[in-house]
């Protein structure tokens, strides 16, 4: 069964295993140095179904859209097997941090999380590329992720997994 979700802007469609309950786990990430939670706390998306429903970057009309986030906001999108990754890499148009098993939105992230210092790793067209290794670091200068925001790249963050980790709320 299909439901709109008011969590999700536009009412994407969702399955109704995602509707957000009280009682569903939750997930937020976190530094792995300092202990500092990162970001909100997010319904997992781990299974290539709920993959397909919300994150399919060809739902904005059948073609890439700059700047709409591959992730929608409340969710996180955790690569959980290689039948999801082999997905993914239909979609991707460039992966600057191909390490990553997470993806993200942007909006998602909390304050102690913020733009690197060094502009070298900033750059892009329209946005930021991410190909220029990390461009966000936690508030203990970790570096914590990348965002790709591109005219030629999907709209998300990508977590690394040396620095950062997922933790379910009790």
């Amino acid at each position: 069964r299909v439901v709109s979700s008011p969590l999700v802007a536009g009412a994407i469609p969702i399955r109704e295993s995602l509707v957000r309950t009280e009682n569903q786990k939750k997930m937020a990430l976190f530094c792995q140095h300092c202990k500092e939670r990162l970001s909100l706390w997010l319904a997992p998306i781990e299974c290539k179904a709920d993959m397909l429903s919300l994150c399919n970057p060809n739902s904005c009309g059948g073609e890439y859209k700059h700047r709409a986030p591959l992730v929608p906001t409340g969710f996180a999108l955790i690569l959980q097997n290689e039948d999801m990754s082999s997905e993914l890499e239909t979609w991707r148009m460039f992966d600057p941090a191909p390490e990553s098993d997470s993806y993200l939105n942007v909006d998602d992230l909390l304050e102690p999380s913020r733009m690197i210092d060094d502009f070298s790793r900033l750059n892009g067209c329209c946005g930021i590329s991410g190909t220029d290794g990390p461009t966000h670091v936690c508030s203990c200068n970790a570096e914590i992720g990348t965002l790709n925001s591109d005219c030629w790249t999907w709209f998300a963050f990508l977590r690394d997994v040396q620095n950062t980790y997922w933790k379910y709320d009790d």
